[in-house]
């Protein structure tokens, strides 16, 4: 399904940008994989990402990987 909402996520420090991208992007147990519904694009004009799902819990919960 396409997603219903969507909010940016943008990480604090240099460590916590690796941390998020292991989660989102890795080989075992990704969001991606676990997750159909949840999608995250990057915006180049706003050098910030943009995570999208199907509800405000679901990105909350996210955001705090």
């Amino acid at each position: 399904p396409d997603p219903v909402i969507s909010m940016s996520i943008k990480c604090l420090s240099t460590n916590d940008v690796e941390k998020f991208a292991a989660a989102l992007l890795g080989k075992k147990n990704s969001i991606y994989s676990e997750d159909p519904t949840f999608r995250i694009v990057y915006d180049e004009d706003n050098k910030e990402s943009i995570a999208m799902g199907m509800g405000e819990l679901q990105l909350d919960i996210y955001a705090q990987v």
